[in-house]
């Protein structure tokens, strides 16, 4: 748990501003994947303490939609992607 939501009290203003001014959830998730392949380590750091604030305390409701999932536990499609993800665990 973080002591305040404020990310200007976690890091420094620049790093801050930089995560958080234009930044929108899709434009983070991008920064996230592009900072993890270029191994950047630095920016993956604050792009995933950035993520983790701004999804910090909020519903599955809230969520599902902005990570692309459903609800719906019959999804023969969804099911199937994600059987296909995890293959090692079924096994």
């Amino acid at each position: 748990p973080f002591a305040t939501e404020n990310l200007g009290e976690i890091v420094q203003t620049w790093y801050a501003d930089f995560i958080t001014i234009g930044v929108d959830h899709s434009l983070l998730t991008d920064l996230i994947a592009a900072a993890n392949f270029l191994s950047i380590q630095p920016l993956l750091k604050l792009s995933v303490l950035a993520m983790s604030i701004n999804i910090n305390g909020k519903s599955p409701e809230t969520l599902r939609p902005l990570f692309g999932m459903s609800n719906n536990l019959n999804d023969t499609e969804q099911k199937a992607r994600v059987m296909k993800e995890n293959e090692w665990a079924f096994e």
